[in-house]
C-alpha cells in the first residue's frame, strides 16, 4: 500500500485471501428452506451443483453432435482463436499470458453438458463421454489438459 510519500508498505489488514482458516466446511443439500435460498446467486449455484451431481438428467443426447470428441481426438480445432488439442498442450503450456488472453478454449478442454459462455462450443453429449472414456489417447489428452491448467 502507498504511504502517501511514494513508498510502499505492507498492509496489516486481513483479507479473505490472507486469512488462514482452521477448517473449511462445504455442505450441499437439497432442501428449499428460506435460509438456503436468500440470494439469486445461491439459487443458481445450488441448481448448477444439483444438475452436475445428478449427471444432467434433462440433457438430451444428440448423436449428430461430436465436436467435443473430435476435439479430444485431435481432429478439429477449438473455436474461436484456438488450435488442435495437441498443439494447445505443446505450444500453450506455461504461457499464462496466452492462456489468459484466450478464454474460448476452456469449454473445449473441459466441456460440460450444458451450454456455456463460448457460443461455438457444443454441450458435451452423453455418447461423447462414453467415446472419450473408451479412447486411451483422448483420456491421456484430458489428463494433459488438467496439467496445463
Amino acid at each position: 500500500m502507498d504511504d502517501g510519500n511514494g513508498r510502499w508498505q505492507r498492509s496489516t489488514m486481513n483479507t479473505r485471501s490472507s486469512s488462514r482458516l482452521s477448517r473449511i466446511s462445504v455442505q450441499f443439500n437439497n432442501s428449499d428452506d428460506e435460509e438456503n435460498t436468500n440470494s439469486r446467486y445461491h439459487s443458481w449455484s445450488k441448481r448448477d451443483v444439483t444438475e452436475y451431481r445428478d449427471r444432467y438428467p434433462c440433457a438430451r443426447d444428440d448423436l449428430k453432435i461430436n465436436a467435443n470428441y473430435k476435439f479430444y481426438t485431435n481432429q478439429i480445432s477449438s473455436y474461436p482463436d484456438g488450435d488442435l488439442i495437441d498443439n494447445i498442450h505443446k505450444k500453450w503450456f506455461g504461457d499464462y499470458r496466452l492462456l489468459e488472453r484466450h478464454h474460448g478454449y476452456i469449454q473445449w478442454l473441459f466441456p460440460i453438458q450444458e451450454k456455456g459462455l463460448n457460443w461455438s462450443a457444443e454441450p458435451l453429449q452423453k455418447h461423447e463421454i462414453e467415446s472419450i472414456k473408451k479412447d486411451p489417447k483422448a483420456l491421456k489428452r484430458l489428463l494433459k489438459s488438467y496439467k496445463l491448467m
